[in-house]
């Protein structure tokens, strides 16, 4: 690989005036010297723009944009305006360690498109018994990957190739993508090159804080997944889809439908921990769909049409 390449870092913001800083002060740790930090903002309304000039370094730069709502479109304009050869992602709210673009770019061999690494789960400032996201199946290629296993690629982890990026059109903007636009992007890396390398390490943060998922949205992602990824291959969806369909209908009170799901997942070759998860909800959907007046975490108004389209699961209930 080219020695010493420029890393562009895109940072999309939106309000992040307060967590911001310590994202930028994390590239500015960085033992890695060659970079370019693109941060887009999203009009913000708080002291992000301050926040950023107030670093006073030439490779750091700020630009506007109104995305209505699609992050994508600020990354997009983030690696239009890139000069580097490689793109880096970093979330406004993650940060890295000062050795993440060293380790990154001594283990990139000459033939890499993309390459990322794990990140350590931060909530509430606090890192006992923190768990880290990132995994790799080294039998599988690339697309099997993050077909059978899902998203395991954290995206403040991720450096990639611009051409790459480029050859895949950018990062959809296409809005029943939002909050998965990242993994549809490796998805159709991953149908044009199998060049992946995972570093099994924790490089970098990623903050949770006070975050707690929206089921709704979830079922929502699942379905735009489902039709454009498993639907055409007419098989049964791996065991994380239809665990998370299941789970997250349980959360959302279709109980009966959860039932359904999960009741025909198999659990060949599936780890102990997720078999464990499966169980317990399993046992709830068992007891929950006999008394549908008990409620779980239910969505405001749940009605199952609202979000699904039924005949498209048909294959699943």
């Amino acid at each position: 690989m080219v020695n010493k390449p420029l890393i562009s870092i895109i940072i999309p913001s939106y309000n992040h005036g307060h967590l911001i800083g310590r994202a930028l002060k994390s590239i500015l740790d960085q033992t890695y010297t060659n970079w370019e930090a693109i941060i887009v903002d999203n009009s913000s309304k708080d002291d992000t723009e301050n926040i950023v000039l107030s670093f006073l370094d030439s490779r750091i730069k700020f630009h506007k944009i109104n995305n209505k709502g699609v992050i994508a479109s600020s990354r997009n304009l983030g690696i239009k305006k890139a000069i580097g050869e490689w793109i880096a992602f970093l979330d406004s709210d993650d940060w890295w360690k000062p050795e993440k673009l060293d380790t990154v770019l001594k283990s990139m061999s000459n033939d890499c498109d993309l390459i990322f690494h794990n990140l350590k789960i931060v909530k509430n400032k606090s890192f006992l018994f923190s768990k880290s996201i990132g995994s790799y199946d080294s039998s599988l290629t690339a697309f099997e990957n993050l077909l059978f296993q899902g998203n395991l690629i954290p995206n403040s982890s991720v450096i990639v190739k611009k051409i790459i990026l480029q050859e895949v059109n950018l990062i959809s903007e296409d809005v029943s993508k939002i909050s998965w636009e990242d993994y549809d992007c490796w998805l159709k890396i991953s149908k044009i090159s199998n060049n992946f390398s995972y570093i099994d390490k924790d490089l970098g943060f990623y903050w949770l804080g006070d975050n707690t998922s929206n089921p709704k949205r979830t079922l929502k992602n699942l379905e735009s997944i489902y039709l454009e990824y498993f639907s055409p291959l007419r098989n049964p969806p791996p065991f994380w889809f239809s665990y998370s369909l299941g789970a997250n209908l349980l959360k959302c009170g279709h109980y009966k439908d959860s039932f359904k799901i999960l009741q025909k997942i198999s659990l060949k070759n599936i780890n102990f921990l997720n078999k464990l998860k499966y169980c317990v909800r399993f046992i709830q959907s068992l007891i929950l769909r006999l008394k549908p007046n008990l409620q779980l975490a239910r969505c405001a108004n749940p009605t199952l049409g609202d979000f699904l389209v039924l005949d498209d699961f048909s294959n699943l209930f």
